[in-house]
């Protein structure tokens, strides 16, 4: 969270509305209310975890990021945010769709904020 708190400060982040890639049971919620987020749009691939995150996300869609370049799920967002995602795109190529995906739906001036965890930490 300090690092998120230090680039919404350094970068006068927009807060109205954020974009979470990869939302999974929606466990990042409070962080982004507490970040001063107001509405909580979020995306996952996995139909199992997006029930539970609709308990805490204003909206959730089952969507990979790729699906975001042909969907009016999210364009033009100001904030997307996603974490510990990137660690599980093995692919380069994949890693750029994913990349390319994020950029078509940001608003020309959007940001895009991403954790990357330190694969050194799963077994």
């Amino acid at each position: 969270m300090t690092a998120w708190r230090f680039a919404l400060e350094q970068f006068a982040v927009p807060r109205d509305r954020i974009l979470d890639v990869g939302c999974s049971y929606g466990s990042w919620a409070d962080n982004y209310r507490s970040l001063g987020f107001k509405y909580l749009l979020g995306i996952d691939p996995n139909p199992e975890v997006v029930a539970r995150a609709r308990e805490v996300f204003d909206e959730v869609h089952v969507a990979y990021a790729s699906d975001l370049r042909t969907s009016d799920i999210a364009q033009n967002v100001p904030v997307i945010g996603a974490n510990g995602v990137i660690v599980h795109i093995l692919e380069d190529e994949q890693e750029m769709i994913f990349l390319d995906s994020v950029r078509h739906s940001l608003s020309d001036d959007g940001i895009f904020l991403f954790s990357v965890l330190n694969p050194c930490y799963y077994p």
